[in-house]
């Protein structure tokens, strides 16, 4: 795994930094990410004059970032410029630094990419994620009163975790995919609570 701090990693490596300021007529947010390859992390939060912050090490491309307003909503839409990812590209690590004030709602389209998001101290209104090759730890948080999660992925692992005191209902329809939903019990054909 590396690290922002391994020698490999910073040899060569571009940094890029982008941000959205906070509004406070804004009370969501819909976060739209395109993470084709790399290390994505989410930092404590924030600066309060932020409403996100975006930090990358390393030479896979630099991402854009658009964002439109519908009154109170932010839609913030990151996306790699250049998404060839060749062998001999060192690798990525991106930092993201979110605002807790607005709700949040999550759109991870995941390539092969290695995702570390802890969504605990957040109002998480949704949460979707479409993965390839991809590793996602996600931990949620009983901060909203309904979070509703998708997940569409192909050979992933995933873990996502959530308090033991917020009620949840899984439905899955996989496959080929082996499961294990620790402290949910078997209601009915793919169906778990």
């Amino acid at each position: 795994e590396k690290s922002c701090d391994d020698e490999d990693f910073k040899e060569g490596s571009v940094e890029q930094e982008l941000f959205q300021s906070y509004d406070s007529v804004i009370q969501r947010v819909q976060l739209n990410l395109e993470a084709a390859a790399g290390d994505f992390r989410l930092n404590d939060t924030a600066p309060p004059d932020k409403l996100l912050t975006f930090m990358k090490k390393g030479n896979i491309g630099n991402y854009s970032m658009t964002s439109e307003d519908d009154s109170t909503v932010r839609i913030i839409n990151l996306k790699i410029e250049d998404s060839k990812v060749k062998f001999r590209n060192q690798g990525m690590r991106v930092e993201l630094g979110l605002n807790p004030k607005p709700i949040g709602d999550f759109d991870f389209d995941i390539g092969a990419a290695s995702i570390d998001f802890d969504l605990s101290s957040y109002n998480v209104g949704k949460l979707s994620i479409d993965g390839g090759a991809s590793s996602i730890d996600m931990k949620l948080g009983d901060m909203s009163e309904l979070t509703e999660v998708d997940i569409n992925a192909g050979a992933s692992s995933i873990n996502i975790s959530i308090p033991e005191s917020v009620g949840a209902e899984l439905k899955t329809e996989t496959v080929l995919s082996s499961r294990n939903f620790e402290g949910f019990k078997k209601i009915g054909d793919g169906l778990f609570r």
